[in-house]
């Protein structure tokens, strides 16, 4: 079933363009005088079928920053936009949210979806609030602490009636974190990052984890990775086993998930399409323990318990870019529609709940989720404490029922909630006869599906750009990093801290380098695929190549992967002669330049460079972003580079006329990238 266009308008909005007015009903508009061009290319809207009949979301930019975003679902019955509107520091750091229409919590606490953040002049998160709920964050000795406590609210206000509301998170001395545990240690996992048998990888990334509960014997999770660091296999406690499989771009293409004893069980398979570098197609299909495909009418595709259907699904994702929205392929239905929270968490409602026994009544939490005529849902709960007597159990609106005595960090199963009605959760019963010593259940979260009649809901594990969500730590891997969303953290160091050139570089942008936030604590406006640098949605939100490019243009000027020079290669040697010593390298260092802008009048490919501090502004046509033309826009990049080494030459001797600065042709900006973008025999000398 075709379902319509997905629509991304860019930089302009024509005032005859339908996301001016409201679409159905509902005010999911254009604010007043956005019609004019602000010339610069980034995302306004986004529309998904006929006029946006099945999705809209439009943007609001102050400055270089996103303002406001506005979403609204018609298919799924909205009525009303859900909107979120962000505030930043002077040094452009998150410093909170206000949202309308989100998932909310009414009980115990007062409705609202806002946020709110504070830092201190590190770049460390110390407070964070959840629609009133103020929580400290402690740290012993700084950045790389020893304990580092998301502590419980700081009141005793109702609204924060957790009693402990976040991990507590240990550090060895290299400043990885080793162990990440919930209250009272109730549950903990252990994160080794030492090689074994079964695994290799950078010391930045976990090689296993042990996951401890009290009260079950503790349970292992190992990680295979391969010469790229990727991450290539997990295995899982009882012989299951997931494989990851990635295009040249380090793009997953194949997530296989299945029970490998005896090779007697299916294999769930997810296959990824991409394009432009966003994931726009799922294929979830069922192979027999031989490897034959199962048909899809047929077989079952649920994954490790979580249920899924076999088939297409279509993959739009926003702005940035993200998954937002899954549709079967086959009905054109909508599977699932995600609202993230600020760092990455996708349809999850922070839920600060709990209750001691005797308990004087059986409600727990109460939340409301974003409404819709035609909406269906699916939520579950994860509990930070689960210390139940005998014959009492926590449910969600009846079903879903985990019944457990001395464990933590659990996941109910899944349960389908009415459109009507909100999420409960409740305790079975407040008797506890001779067991009220017992602790009860404190909640940490809600996570829910939205999904039309006639499907299945489904959704993807890829979360902000670069990231998978594991279940069993509730960490994202992030390639060289793994990330706690929670406190908007990695678990280990900046590695780029370890590279002197690229800290002297962002020194003299005027910029810190974070040593564990994420994205530089402003995750709406900026990314970081690989867990090694920040991108700017400037560049790779509108040239989803750039990265890809940047890493190129650096092979060609030869340098050697740490941000430095290595004269031993030739066009490196000549750049080096002829510029004067110039640092190419940190001009072409990751998050410094040159920076991207588009006009539409140039040839493709073609660029000039505006001096500047960092490696100026490269003008190109949208054209050059094709993935096709990679080595095109790399030889763009690295010919602006050179350019501002002329021009970082011409200070250094102003005293000389501007032409004596080249003594022959072959120094000149064009002979440089003709000489760097060459194979090595194709100039008559052999490969450094």
């Amino acid at each position: 079933m075709i379902v319509g266009r997905v629509q991304y308008f860019k930089g302009t909005l024509a005032s005859g363009d339908t996301q001016e007015t409201s679409v159905g009903g509902i005010s999911c508009s254009a604010p007043s005088g956005s019609s004019l061009p602000d010339g610069t290319g980034r995302t306004r809207a986004l529309f998904v079928g006929s006029n946006g009949s099945l999705l809209r979301q439009v943007y609001t930019w102050s400055a270089d920053q996103l303002a406001r975003q506005q979403t609204c679902v018609e298919r799924l019955g909205q009525t009303t936009e859900t909107s979120q509107s962000f505030t930043y520091d002077k040094t452009k750091r998150l410093t909170g949210t206000a949202s309308t229409g989100f998932a909310q919590i009414t009980a115990p606490v007062n409705p609202g979806s806002n946020r709110s953040y504070g830092y201190d002049r590190r770049g460390n998160r110390t407070t964070y609030s959840t629609d009133g709920c103020s929580r400290s964050i402690y740290y012993q000795t700084g950045d790389r602490d020893e304990t580092f406590n998301f502590m419980a609210p700081q009141t005793a206000d109702p609204e924060c009636n957790g009693r402990f509301s976040g991990p507590t998170i240990q550090f060895d001395a290299d400043g990885r974190g080793w162990r990440k545990g919930t209250a009272y240690w109730w549950w903990y996992a252990d994160l080794n990052y030492v090689p074994n048998s079964l695994s290799s990888g950078l010391d930045s990334v976990m090689k296993s984890v042990t996951v401890n509960r009290t009260g079950a014997a503790p349970t292992t999770f190992n990680y295979r990775y391969d010469a790229f660091n990727r991450r290539r296999m997990k295995t899982y406690p009882f012989d299951s086993e997931e494989e990851f499989f990635y295009d040249s771009g380090q793009q997953l293409l194949t997530q296989r998930s299945g029970n490998v004893v005896g090779m007697a069980t299916e294999w769930t398979v997810d296959d990824y399409i991409w394009l432009d570098g966003m994931p726009v197609a799922m294929v979830r299909g069922s192979f027999t323990s031989s490897f034959t495909r199962n048909l899809d009418t047929q077989a079952s595709c649920n994954r490790f318990g979580e249920p899924g259907a076999c088939g297409i699904y279509d993959i739009v994702n926003d702005y940035l870019p993200k998954p937002v929205l899954m549709l079967h392929a086959l009905t054109g239905k909508v599977a699932n529609v995600a609202l993230y929270d600020d760092f990455g968490d996708a349809n999850r409602v922070p839920v600060i709940a709990g209750t001691g026994l005797p308990a004087g009544s059986t409600m727990i939490a109460d939340v409301q989720l974003p409404t819709g005529t035609a909406t269906q849902y699916r939520a579950r709960a994860l509990y930070n404490i689960l210390d139940l007597p005998t014959g009492v159990s926590a449910t969600i609106n009846g079903g879903a029922t985990v019944a457990a005595t001395s464990t933590g960090q659990v996941w109910s199963p899944w349960s389908t909630i009415s459109a009507t009605n909100p999420i409960q959760v409740r305790l079975s019963s407040t008797v506890c006869g001779s067991q009220c010593y017992r602790q009860g259940v404190q909640t940490d979260a809600i996570e829910y599906r939205r999904f039309e009649a006639g499907v299945v809901p489904m959704w993807t594990t890829l979360r902000l750009p670069g990231q998978q969500f594991d279940e069993e730590t509730d960490l994202f891997e992030n390639w060289n990093r793994y990330l706690d969303a929670t406190t908007g953290r990695y678990l280990s160091p900046e590695p780029y801290l370890q590279r002197p050139r690229y800290v002297k570089a962002r020194a003299g942008l005027g910029t810190t380098m974070p040593t564990y936030a994420y994205a530089n604590n402003n995750p709406i406006r900026y990314s970081d695929r690989t867990g090694l640098f920040t991108t700017d949605y400037d560049n790779e939100g509108k040239c989803a190549t750039y990265y890809w490019a940047a890493m190129r243009a650096q092979q060609m000027a030869g340098c050697d992967g740490n941000g430095r020079n290595n004269v031993s290669c030739g066009c490196n040697r000549d750049i080096q002669n002829c510029m004067k010593g110039c640092d190419v390298c940190s001009i072409l260092a990751f998050g410094q330049g040159p920076e991207l802008a588009f006009d539409a009048s140039g040839k493709p490919g073609e660029g000039w460079s505006r001096p500047g501090p960092f490696g100026g502004s490269t003008h190109i046509t949208p054209s050059s972003c094709d993935w096709a033309r990679i080595d095109e826009l790399a030889e763009t990049l690295l010919h602006e580079a050179m350019h501002h080494c002329e021009w970082q030459a011409f200070k250094q001797m102003s005293h000389v006329p501007f032409y004596e600065l080249q003594p022959s042709v072959m120094c000149s900006p064009y002979e440089l990238t003709f000489e760097c973008t060459q194979p090595p025999w194709a100039l008559g000398r052999p490969s450094p």
